[in-house]
């Protein structure tokens, strides 16, 4: 069995890079999981990427990272939703509360 389906969630949130012209590559990752790689694209109109990530948590503190693959941090994360709820992300932690 996967999973109580009472323990899916939806993350999302904008990822905002500083130097989006060098497309640079990023992971992100959920408590030192890593969830996917990618290369920072963006359609032309904004200025941002909305990270969408479907996954299985229980209830409490995670951590999330997006590592730079770059030689510096160069992103951003804001605006962040789990299950369409607002959520805060401090020092890169987040709580799932409900």
């Amino acid at each position: 069995m996967i999973g109580d389906p009472s323990t899916y969630y939806r993350l999302a949130f904008d990822l905002f890079c500083i130097e989006p012209e060098t497309k640079p590559i990023y992971r992100i990752y959920i408590d030192g999981y890593l969830i996917t790689e990618r290369t920072y694209l963006w359609d032309s109109k904004e200025t941002y990427v909305r990270e969408e990530l479907y996954l299985i948590l229980e209830k409490g503190r995670h951590k999330l990272t997006v590592e730079s693959l770059a030689s510096r941090k160069i992103f951003l994360v804001a605006n962040a939703t789990l299950n369409e709820q607002d959520i805060t992300i401090i020092d890169s932690e987040f709580t799932v509360d409900f």
